[in-house]
């Protein structure tokens, strides 16, 4: 995931979507670079001290279009 976005860094971020999974919930997120963009979808799990990432899942990668 660092590699996709290594040559600009990351200039945005969006929550691309949300989904409710027993106990776990599911998280995809847009990271955008300057020449790339990745997605990527994480699974949060609840334990006693609160919320955190269990996994993180590297979803596709693709060079950037220009505007």
């Amino acid at each position: 995931m660092a590699d996709a976005l290594r040559d600009g860094g990351l200039v945005r971020h969006t929550l691309v979507a949300f989904a409710k999974l027993g106990r776990h919930r599911i998280v995809k997120y847009r990271l955008e670079g300057q020449n790339r963009t990745a997605t990527v979808n994480a699974r949060w799990e609840q334990s006693g001290g609160g919320w955190r990432v269990g996994a993180v899942d590297l979803v596709k990668v693709e060079q950037s279009q220009p505007a």
